[in-house]
């Protein structure tokens, strides 16, 4: 009776015939389970069983046994063969790199020493992300990436400059035996890879500070500098960009000559750009850069500079519309980004502006400025006083009525967006024109005769801008002590004579009613 296990077997037998003279002991011998023909001890005793330690799993061997008596031994029985039990082979030896690049790696590996008993049918290896990059890219677990009866594998789809391990074990029909010890693969470096796109730390109306990370992965060498690069937005000039293509990356064509790229130390991840323009959309990308070369770029980054307020309204006329109005124009400026809203527009009569700065003058403030002077109708406070507010609203054009006649005035536009309003245009001047004199004044009339009546006035306060050179008489009979206004009818009226001082023919007098 045999009774086989991985690493021993058990035999049982039966006492012989003793030929009249008992069995004094037994003697069991084993081959080296590989067809040798050389014996080794494996029982001496009286016991009828016997087992055979320290086989090997999955060879087949073969036994002998003779008894022995006083007479002398016996001849050794027949040979019987049986097989230990097979289990797992043993782990693969020599796990070693054949060839590393940036992506893929080749391994090889020798048999396992010992087989377990049973043929090695497959292999299987193993792989383990290490560094950061390649742990991000496949995680942290192992991975099956091969199995098959070759004792060699390439792996793909690594990640250059990257730290890996790699573990081989085999398998037989009793089961996979255990992993190698793991051995480190290095893929070769490559350029590093694309960072993410800048984003926005600061933003003016004329300057943008931006940042960025690193990139993902350097490649597997350090990251020595940095290429940014900014273009101010532009329209299509390929053709071939849709709208929505422009909202989010520059056309192509149109960057050759007009962009801008910067080298920074691999140490500083952020730009400041100035001398930008307000309200204007720029785009920016940034590549890293190793000993191995240039990465990839980055997407696109649309960062648009905040608006300002506008420039001052150019193109100021104010044109007299007849002596008591003047019609001021200008031309929209530039909004700088924001699109202008509102206008203010504010006069002053000259006179006012004269005697604000001869104030000034007694005080011995500003020198010899006059009151027209740019610099200081733009910056003074008294000067800012004698200004009004006569308009504000959208349209480019405005009427200042109810003026005086012949006067002289001052105009100043200043235009408004989102941002604040912006400075006041240049002032502009300009004269209502002239109109009939004011009424003449202290008129009085004095019987000078039976027929004559002497009538004399003061000429008018104002002239409204031209020298009086007649005057118009005009006479009406009534009743004595009462007074015809002079609203009445014109037929009421008899033009005398336009003179200065004139003597009328006396009239007879009215009876009161």
């Amino acid at each position: 009776m045999i009774s086989p296990c991985q690493t021993s077997i058990t035999l049982q037998w039966r006492i012989p015939h003793d030929n009249g003279s008992p069995v004094t002991s037994y003697r069991l011998e084993r081959d080296d389970g590989r067809g040798g023909s050389e014996f080794s001890l494996v029982y001496a005793g009286m016991g009828l069983s016997a087992t055979a330690h320290g086989l090997q799993s999955g060879l087949r061997y073969s036994f002998r046994l003779l008894a022995e008596n006083d007479e002398g031994k016996s001849m050794w029985s027949s040979l019987t063969t049986t097989t230990t039990a097979a289990v797992p082979p043993s782990s693969p030896v020599g796990l070693a790199i054949v060839e590393a690049k940036q992506t893929l790696a080749t391994l090889r590996w020798r048999e396992p020493e010992d087989s377990g008993g049973g043929r090695v049918a497959v292999y299987e290896v193993a792989l383990q992300a290490k560094s950061a990059a390649a742990v991000e890219h496949m995680g942290g677990e192992w991975l099956s990436i091969f199995q098959g009866e070759a004792l060699a594998c390439t792996i793909s789809s690594l990640r250059p400059g990257c730290t890996y391990r790699a573990r081989v074990r085999a398998a037989s029909a009793a089961g996979w035996g255990l992993f190698s010890v793991p051995i480190d693969v290095v893929s070769a470096p490559d350029v590093p890879d694309a960072p993410e796109p800048p984003r926005l730390q600061e933003a003016e109306a004329r300057f943008l500070g931006v940042e960025w990370d690193p990139p993902g992965h350097n490649g597997g060498a350090k990251v020595s500098f940095y290429t940014l690069e900014v273009a101010q937005w532009s329209p299509c000039v390929c053709g071939g960009c849709s709208h929505a293509h422009l909202a989010e990356q520059p056309c192509e064509a149109a960057l050759e000559g007009t962009s801008v790229q910067m080298k920074l130390s691999g140490d500083v991840r952020m730009a400041e750009i100035r001398d930008l323009l307000p309200g204007t959309p720029y785009f920016f990308r940034v590549s890293a850069h190793s000993q191995l070369g240039a990465g990839a770029w980055s997407d696109w980054a649309r960062l648009v500079t905040l608006a300002e307020p506008p420039d001052r309204p150019g193109g100021v006329v104010a044109t007299p519309l007849g002596s008591c109005a003047v019609a001021v124009r200008w031309t929209p400026p530039n909004g700088h980004g924001a699109a202008v809203t509102t206008y203010y527009v504010e006069m002053s009569p000259i006179s006012r502006l004269i005697v604000a700065r001869q104030q000034q003058q007694q005080q011995g403030i500003g020198g010899g400025v006059t009151a027209l002077d740019e610099a200081w109708l733009r910056g003074d406070d008294a000067a800012a006083a004698c200004f009004d507010q006569v308009y504000r609203g959208p349209d480019c054009r405005y009427e200042a009525r109810e003026l005086l006649p012949a006067c002289e005035y001052v105009f100043r536009v200043a235009a408004a967006n989102a941002a604040g309003v912006g400075e006041w245009s240049a002032a502009v001047r300009v004269r209502t024109c002239s109109a009939a004199p004011g009424p003449v004044n202290r008129v009085s009339a004095s019987a000078s005769g039976p027929e004559e009546i002497e009538v004399s006035w003061e000429p008018p306060s104002v002239d409204n801008g031209s020298m009086v050179c007649s005057y118009v008489v005009e006479m009406a009979l009534g009743a004595l002590g009462r007074r015809i206004p002079p609203s009445s009818a014109p037929s009421t009226w008899s033009q005398v004579r336009a003179a200065v001082q004139w003597v009328l023919p006396a009239l007879p007098l009215l009876s009161p009613s």
